[in-house]
């Protein structure tokens, strides 16, 4: 009886158990999406502000 008890204290353990890991997986897969879209969302502005500043260097000539 009591040992019944353990496996199922212990199952009971381990389902937490990866329960957490996953919600900490899905955390960091949402951070580094984050991350990613920052990224990507600085590599557009640097490409926006290089033409911006061709277009000023056309003008001057």
């Amino acid at each position: 009886m009591q040992r019944g008890q353990q496996q199922r204290a212990q199952a009971e353990q381990q389902r937490q158990q990866q329960m957490r890991a996953q919600e900490q997986q899905a955390r960091q897969r949402a951070a580094q999406q984050q991350q990613q879209a920052q990224a990507r969302a600085q590599a557009e502005q640097a490409r926006q502000q290089q033409q911006r500043q061709e277009q000023q260097r056309r003008q001057q000539r």
